[in-house]
């Protein structure tokens, strides 16, 4: 009896959730997207990674195509530690300086960590070919447990190219 009632429980909820999913505006419906997969920082473009965080976060980047010219970034993170928050930034590269990239990020997306998956989204009012092809810069995850820097490259837990080749 207790088998079949966690069974018939298990189906409402899946049908709820189903039902509820479908019901998502039509206008927040992605018509495409693109992803970008990084792993923890190890110095490739500046200094590697120093602190107590786990080495074994990564993140996984969607950007998805919305309606009227719009674009939602998706931001999943592996291995957070539980209730951190991860500000994640986006910044535009400069070419022909010494400086990667403009320290005021272009987009953020702030990831509230809960352990093995975390994710949070943002919509953003550019194209998603301005984001997927035109732009140029670099994803970055601030380490939550040090002091915020846009510059000192050793507390970014992750930093990939963006549209840029290696």
């Amino acid at each position: 009896m207790k088998t079949n009632a966690t069974l018939k429980l298990y189906l409402l909820l899946t049908t709820l959730f189903i039902s509820f999913s479908a019901c998502k505006d039509k206008d927040e419906a992605p018509m495409g997207s693109k992803a970008y997969q990084y792993m923890v920082n190890t110095g490739k473009y500046g200094a590697a990674y120093v602190g107590s965080h786990a080495m074994t976060i990564a993140t996984e980047i969607t950007v998805e195509e919305l309606p009227a010219g719009k674009s939602r970034i998706v931001v999943l993170l592996t291995n957070t530690t539980m209730g951190k928050t991860y500000q994640v930034n986006f910044y535009t590269a400069m070419e022909g300086s010494a400086a990667l990239f403009e320290q005021i990020p272009k987009y953020t997306v702030a990831v509230t960590g809960n352990g093995p998956l975390a994710t949070a989204s943002t919509i953003v009012s550019d194209s998603f070919d301005k984001i997927t092809t035109e732009w140029k810069g670099y994803a970055v995850v601030h380490d939550p447990g040090q002091t915020y820097s846009a510059t000192n490259f050793a507390t970014f837990l992750i930093i990939g190219k963006m549209n840029m080749p290696e």
